[in-house]
């Protein structure tokens, strides 16, 4: 049996939110100003999670 990596949950979700916006922006039919929203979000996880 595989052993699981050690991810704390906070990382873990956070990942996972990182993908729900990426692929929320790639839809084409969003607001300037949702698509700025979303990238902002994206920035910040980013930045917590040390992607930057």
């Amino acid at each position: 049996m595989a052993t699981q990596p050690c991810v704390p949950c906070a990382d873990y979700r956070a990942e996972k939110r990182l993908l729900s916006l990426k692929r929320q922006l790639s839809a084409d039919d969003l607001s300037p100003e949702e698509r700025q929203r979303l990238e902002a979000e994206v920035a910040e996880l980013e930045r917590l999670l040390g992607m930057d």
